[in-house]
């Protein structure tokens, strides 16, 4: 119950200035990787780079604008107040294939970069290091699966010339010269069962809705709802690995995030023929958190000339998961040899016939 009193309390705390937590992600920075993460950031092959970006405290939510950039390790004199500038950041990490380790491979040790991430200011902040450390900018290709492949699709009012039409001199002109040179290239994306809209299964009923609607004012970050707790696979060690994961929220869906997730389906399905860049959607007909229904008729309003659409029958919205055995892995692997051809077809057109990503 006091935890509750709390979470209705808390935020209200903070907007008038009583309260600042002393560590502003509640204990999430300090948390070791989980252990497939550790293998990448332990391969000798990789190098790992872990930054954050910080962003001015008055700014929109949505604002990509970065006050401050700068490479960081997860310890607790990051955390210090001083430290914490702004208040607002995000912490993420590249991952880099050495140039000696992409010698042989299939891309003809061209790098190309795969970004799964869900913040566009992120992109700048790699291009801004690339450069400062005299490297040559890549075609970036984007990937997202659910909330992250909505995010990838998502024009939002501040980035959609970037993320629609990277790289053109038409979508450049109206920025500053300094936001010009750090753009990305992004040469196209691919989706793994976006979250267009819910599935029935898992959108919360009308009165849990209702109450959200009117609580979010004074409680927003009260839990509400499971969402699509137990409705991503029908194979139960899915939901374990998830409870494994030291870094995922395991609680229900919070008031606040709910509806920000609905205002953003309803921005987005208005906004569908914004989006041209080269892009492929995958989607499983048995998903139950996110509706494949829903991303077909979004796809159809799509305006880029390269697009494709693939709804792959019997799969449920974790397209990827390791199978129990040899047959039921096929499905992960269809998928990633799908993921796999997509990419190494772009790639291989922009090497040896001069594929522009910008002209799609």
């Amino acid at each position: 119950m006091t935890e509750v009193v709390w979470n209705i309390f808390e935020p209200g705390l903070q907007r008038l200035g009583f309260y600042s937590p002393a560590d502003p992600t509640y204990g999430r920075y300090l948390i070791p990787p989980w252990a497939p993460e550790q293998d990448l950031d332990n391969d000798p092959n990789i190098v790992t780079t872990r930054r954050r970006i910080f962003f001015p405290l008055n700014a929109p939510a949505d604002s990509i604008q970065v006050e401050h950039s700068e490479d960081v390790e997860l310890v607790p004199e990051k955390l210090s107040k001083e430290r914490q500038r702004t208040g607002r950041w995000v912490f993420y990490k590249t991952w880099e294939m050495k140039p000696e380790a992409l010698e042989g491979k299939e891309a003809g040790g061209k790098g190309v970069d795969m970004v799964m991430v869900h913040v566009y200011a992120v992109l700048q902040d790699v291009v801004r290091v690339d450069l400062r450390h005299g490297k040559q900018q890549r075609e970036v290709f984007l990937s997202g699966a659910s909330m992250g492949g909505w995010t990838i699709t998502y024009p939002s009012t501040t980035d959609v010339t970037k993320i629609a039409t990277a790289g053109t001199d038409e979508s450049a002109e109206s920025e500053p010269k300094h936001e010009q040179e750090f753009r990305p290239k992004i040469a196209g994306a691919f989706v793994m069962c976006p979250l267009v809209n819910v599935a029935p299964a898992s959108r919360p009923n009308i009165l849990v809705e209702g109450l959200a609607r009117i609580i979010v004012k004074f409680a927003g970050s009260l839990p509400l709802a499971e969402a699509v707790r137990g409705n991503v696979s029908d194979d139960p060690r899915v939901e374990e690995e998830f409870r494994q994961d030291p870094l995922t929220y395991k609680g229900k869906l919070r008031a606040s995030t709910g509806l920000s997730l609905l205002h953003g389906l309803n921005h987005l399905s208005k906004r569908a023929e914004e989006i041209t860049l080269p892009i492929r959607i995958v989607h499983g007909d048995h998903d139950r958190a996110t509706s494949h229904l829903a991303t077909m008729s979004f796809f159809d309003r799509i305006s880029s000339k390269d697009k494709e659409l693939k709804i792959y029958e019997g799969y449920e919205h974790v397209m990827c998961k390791v199978g129990i055995d040899e047959a039921d892995d096929r499905k992960r692997q269809a998928v990633l040899a799908d993921w796999k051809a997509w990419l190494l077809k772009r790639v291989t057109i922009d090497r040896k016939a001069g594929y522009n990503p910008e002209a799609q």
